[in-house]
């Protein structure tokens, strides 16, 4: 991120470093596919292989981004048919999760087989930190909504504690993002943890992905929020677009929803940082505009009725948001399409 960096002989001495790396990281997503590919050729070995032996190989795939779709297809459809979450630990099952999320791979028929296979046989008490954060996590970000299943690790999060900062901060998005309803204990229970500092050093980033979903969650005014924006001041340089977005969205949802406190959050190093997080968000709301060709013609319509200047992709002034249309004479917005708003 410091361009003066490239100017100096530090640069010949990070590339030096960086390429050999590079090409052991390739190496490994190399053999990792080819070792993969033998559960594929030989069904033998695939129907001889654990959940754990799965849950493992899945796993490395993940960390080394190695996608090989029939391994992922051929594992998933073993897994489910093959009786192996009979035997499966709940940390296997996350862990298998996991990994098809983190690739992005989804497999809806897995996801529910292992919800229902933790749900009723009242395995979810067996679950520790970890495997509820990770399958919250994996359900979040596969867009996986099993409604029975998503409510009880929800309110698993109150009985594990959550001690671990990684593990609150997924569990914490993953409720936010999954829309959990009735999650208020859990939800209270991570605010505590985290205003006694009981989670333990939270990352710059998983301090922007909780105040984030804090605020997603109606407690943009918690001691929590706090306590996380203290910590994220020094390390503000640490933080991508991605999560200074999700920063704004913090400081949004408090000064638009929050309750008034004179003072709070306005001392010179907050106010820097959430300019340089407007700035970010609403860049990026600019860059992602793509009008339709629907919007169009509903302009076209909307000014045939004689309202004046009809902006398309309007991005919202301090607010950064944008709507599809926008009428200035009137201060009204107009959403035409697209998958949410």
């Amino acid at each position: 991120g410091d361009a003066a960096l490239f100017r100096t002989e530090k640069a010949e001495s990070l590339g030096k470093l960086l390429v050999p790396w590079a090409k052991r990281l390739v190496e490994k997503r190399n053999l990792c596919l080819k070792l993969g590919m033998l559960y594929v050729d030989d069904k033998k070995l695939l129907g001889t292989s654990s959940a754990r032996d799965l849950a493992g190989t899945m796993w490395a795939h993940a960390k080394v981004c190695a996608v090989n779709e029939a391994l992922f297809l051929k594992a998933g459809n073993h897994v489910r048919k093959g009786g192996l979450l009979e035997k499966a630990s709940t940390q296997d099952m996350a862990i298998l999760l996991w990994a098809y999320a983190d690739l992005g791979w989804p497999n809806k028929r897995l996801f529910q087989a292992v919800g229902t296979k933790l749900v009723e046989g009242g395995r979810l008490d067996t679950c520790n930190q970890q495997d509820v954060s990770l399958l919250l996590w994996s359900h979040a970000k596969m867009k996986m909504w099993q409604e029975e299943f998503c409510q009880a690790l929800a309110a698993r999060v109150a009985q594990v504690g959550m001690t671990n900062s990684q593990a609150a901060s997924n569990s914490l998005w993953a409720m936010a993002e999954l829309g959990v309803a009735g999650c208020d204990g859990s939800v209270q229970v991570l605010c505590d943890l985290v205003q006694r500092g009981g989670v333990g050093a939270v990352t710059a980033q998983g301090a922007a992905n909780m105040l984030w979903a804090l605020a997603v969650l109606g407690r943009q005014d918690s001691g929590a929020c706090a306590v996380l924006l203290s910590s994220l001041l020094p390390r503000t340089s640490m933080l991508d677009v991605s999560d200074k977005c999700q920063v704004h969205q913090f400081f949004l949802a408090q000064r638009l929803f929050g309750e008034e406190e004179e003072g709070r959050y306005e001392e010179p190093a907050v106010e820097v940082l959430r300019a340089e997080c407007a700035e970010a968000f609403i860049e990026t709301s600019s860059r992602y505009q793509r009008p339709s060709s629907m919007q169009g013609r509903i302009r076209e319509i909307v000014l045939e009725l004689g309202v004046g200047e009809v902006l398309c992709e309007h991005v919202l002034p301090g607010i950064g948001y944008s709507v599809d249309l926008f009428i200035p004479s009137l201060n009204l917005a107009v959403e035409v399409d697209g998958p949410g708003h």
